[in-house]
């Protein structure tokens, strides 16, 4: 099966938890990337 049915597979992982120079849960932890701040991306601060 394939298209749309195979996309509720993907929604139980946990994507995003709490970062630790923001503290917002926002830090992916599959790429190790902030959304909110952008830690991980590069070493200097925004």
């Amino acid at each position: 099966m394939k298209g749309t049915p195979s996309m509720g597979t993907k929604k139980r992982r946990i994507l995003h938890g709490y970062c630790r120079r923001c503290g917002h849960k926002s830090y992916n932890l599959i790429t190790h990337v902030c959304a909110h701040c952008g830690y991980g991306r590069s070493r200097r601060l925004k």
